[in-house]
């Protein structure tokens, strides 16, 4: 029978879900209508808005009209060559590359760094670890000769709790009673010894060198800085931990050698592992993580009141412990500085944290007033809280998971009028004799065991998002291959890289110094859209496959919403604009600037304009619901003609080319679409209140120009001249600043 079979949270079945409600006075976070426990439901998650990604959050639709907010304490995304928040992806793959002299046979699928693993253990250079330019090699020195293997996986629920079986790489018994598996995780590549018995060796050596990184101790860590003294890597604070849950980091490690050529000794104490009550196997975890990094989140406990536990542990603790560890609290904290909400958007939220061990908790979160560190922190140290407010007490939510609602918190925090420390965590059980020792995973842990913070919000009427249209080009027809430009984007962005990526130097053609919109237009590569673009550029450059730098061309939507006045006081309009780098029709030109605008009276969508040449056709919403161009209930399906990109009204059918929607997907139908990179739509605008938005800057710099020269040198229409027929950007014509009326 599974022992931890009776440690699960109660049965909850009718009015039993509500569990361990307080008899205390504090403020708590506990909405009404919890307190009938079939009242409350979240509501279904229609799609993930890959625009809305940060580092550690993904943000969903829900069925409902709000937006959720999902947030783990460690990073879920990274960005790709273009900026793009692309999912990580830890799994190991087959690659055979020799690298700098050295065979591999393994490497991580998708991060900001690259992580490859040899064929065998052994040899100095066994794991090599290259991130932005800088790279760090190791290897166990004395090992067996043992195959790497991506199936076997040491019989560990230790091991388990902190790792993901199909992201690890095992080479079995490269010492005797010693396994040694690897992961590539989010932050770094993790490292387990996996000790099988008391007569293992608890001492190990390895051979470790770097590109030139100076090895430093900061904070009682190692760190390798580079020449700018910038920290590339970090050896975190190693711990061991047994099968019974029992930690210590009574682990040192020591650094010797100079300069390339490094030796890492890493030694476990005998005490610990000889103790008859230990239980097997031993997991010894050093980790290498990439930067200085780490996840706020631990525990405290009396039994070391000036011990800082290990910050990388994949478990936290709380409730009373009798001759044991005593007392124990947890911290936890979520940035929140990538939350582009505000706080009266905010209708609830919670954290969400997954039990592991031990009885039925009964958690309060209390908020903390005082800054802590996850590497320093300390019973004796630990932050100040407000006792007078608190979360809920946890909730059943499903499985082993607890939820706590803390709506109120995150509101301050989003208002700014509290700094957000975070949480700690007390079972209000805490002084009690009787055992109420709780194991929860931590951020460190295997996902998808991690706590999670959950906001719920409705977006105000600035949600750009929500309207944002479907399009569909020109198919193939009259002997041509179907549309070969599609809308990217055409400014820069203050702060951020110009627009496209810079492909050659050679292309400032009035030498100013940069390449501006006009002159970047050449480098785009036709039949293409989304980031990493590889291929024949306008002018016929090559931008090969293995190029670090490649186009960007995403799709990009310019929107802003404008109160009308005069006869239409009640109504506001929403302008999507559209930019085309190259328009190929009769009038070959340069820079195609196209929009749609939709018109709301007192909030209910009433009427539409699209731009047709130089004219706005109007159309009723409900003539474009009538002919079926409506998807998800808000989204346009808008058809730009071949070449010239004027839209369609909503009468006169759809084009049958390439389909961009407007989650992002792409569909050729049949149309010639040589290359689809990755990324989402972006949506660029400078309203204050627009949330998923990216800012930019518009006119008076070298990379936002007021005008666009529509002239180019195989145009006749405007007479062949480079800089010919200049027209006003779109933030300077009257039809944006002045946006005509709904009819």
């Amino acid at each position: 029978m599974d022992a931890s079979a009776a440690l699960r949270p109660a049965e909850v079945g009718g009015v039993d879900r509500l569990l361990f409600a307080s008899a205390t006075t504090q403020q708590r976070e506990d909405p009404q209508d919890l307190n009938d426990p079939g009242a409350w439901q979240d509501p279904p998650r229609v799609r993930e808005l890959i625009a809305m990604r940060t580092a550690k959050s993904k943000t969903y639709r829900l069925a409902s009209g709000q937006r959720e907010w999902v947030s783990n304490d460690e990073v879920i995304h990274y960005k790709d060559d273009s900026g793009a928040w692309q999912e990580i992806d830890s799994q190991i793959v087959l690659e055979s590359k020799r690298v700098y002299g050295t065979d591999y046979a393994y490497r991580n699928r998708a991060n900001s760094y690259s992580a490859r693993f040899g064929p065998n253990a052994g040899g100095p250079q066994m794991v090599l670890v290259e991130y932005r330019g800088e790279s760090i090699a190791f290897g166990p020195k004395g090992a067996r000769q043992a195959g790497a293997d991506r199936k076997s996986f040491p019989r560990s629920q230790a091991l388990a709790d902190m790792a993901v079986k199909q992201n690890c790489v095992t080479y079995s018994e490269v010492y005797p009673g010693v396994d040694l598996v690897y992961e590539p995780a989010s932050r770094g590549v993790r490292e387990y010894l996996v000790l099988n018995h008391s007569h293992a060796p608890n001492e190990f050596v390895f051979d470790l060198s770097t590109s030139g990184l100076e090895p430093k101790n900061a904070d009682g860590h190692i760190v390798f800085v580079d020449d700018r003294d910038e920290i590339v890597f970090e050896l975190a604070a190693p711990f061991a931990v047994d099968e019974a849950r029992k930690t210590t980091n009574d682990v040192s490690y020591a650094l010797s050698g100079e300069g390339k050529s490094l030796k890492l000794t890493v030694t476990l104490s005998r005490d610990y592992l000889a103790d008859p009550a230990r239980a097997f196997p031993v997991i010894l975890d050093p980790d290498l993580l990439i930067s200085s990094s780490e996840t706020m989140d631990n525990f405290v406990n009396t039994s070391g009141p000036n011990t800082n536990n290990p910050y990388n542990d994949p478990y936290l603790r709380t409730g009373n412990l009798p001759g044991g560890t005593g007392v124990r609290r947890s911290l936890i904290k979520f940035d929140l500085t990538g939350v582009d909400v505000p706080a009266e958007w905010v209708d609830y939220g919670y954290l969400l944290i997954q039990q592991c061990y031990g009885p039925n908790p009964q958690l309060e979160g209390y908020r903390c007033q005082s800054y802590w560190s996850s590497k320093s922190v300390t019973w004796n140290t630990q932050p100040s809280y407000d006792s007078n407010f608190t979360t809920s007490t946890n909730y059943w939510d499903h499985g082993w998971w607890w939820r706590l609602w803390t709506t109120t918190p995150i509101k301050k925090w989003l208002g700014h009028e509290w700094v957000n420390f975070g949480w700690m965590l007390k079972d209000l059980r805490e002084w009690q004799s009787a055992d109420t020792a709780a194991w929860f995973y931590s951020s460190d842990s295997a996902a998808p065991h991690k706590p999670e913070l959950h906001i719920v919000y409705t977006p105000s009427y600035a949600d750009p998002l929500k309207y944002l249209a479907s399009l569909r080009f020109d198919g193939p027809d009259w002997g041509d291959t179907g549309e070969k430009t599609f809308p990217m984007q055409g400014s820069g962005r203050a702060g951020v890289d110009t627009y496209p990526r810079l492909i050659k130097k050679d292309m400032d053609y009035n030498s100013d110094g940069c390449v501006d919109v006009e002159e970047a237009i050449q480098m785009y590569v036709p039949f293409a859209t989304g980031s990493g673009i590889h291929g024949t550029t306008r002018d016929g450059h090559y931008i090969p496959a293995s190029a670090t730098v490649k186009a960007d061309q995403r799709p990009a939507v310019y929107w802003q919403q404008r109160d009308l006045t005069g006869a239409y006081a009640d109504w506001k309009v929403y302008q999507y604009w559209l930019y085309y780098p190259d328009n190929d029709w009769i009038n070959n030109h340069e820079h195609d600037w196209e929009h749609y605008d939709l018109y709301f009276q007192d909030g209910v969508l009433k009427t539409t304009k699209v731009s047709y040449h130089n004219e706005l056709h109007q159309s009723a919403w409900s003539d474009w619901v009538a002919h079926g161009l409506v998807e998800d209930g808000t989204h346009l399906v808008l058809s730009p003609q071949g070449g010239s990109h004027a839209l369609r009204n909503a009468g006169d059918g759809v084009e049958d080319g390439v389909e961009i929607d407007w989650t992002g997907a792409v569909y050729s139908h049949g149309a010639r679409l040589d290359m689809v990179g990755t990324g989402g739509w972006r949506i660029f605008s400078n309203d204050p209140l627009a949330s998923g938005v990216t800012r930019y800057s518009q006119a008076g710099s070298k990379y936002d120009p007021s005008y666009y020269y529509y002239d180019d040198t195989i145009s006749w229409w405007y007479g062949g001249q480079e800089w010919g027929a200049p027209n006003l950007a779109p933030w300077l014509r009257s039809t944006y600043l002045d946006p005509e009326g709904p009819y």
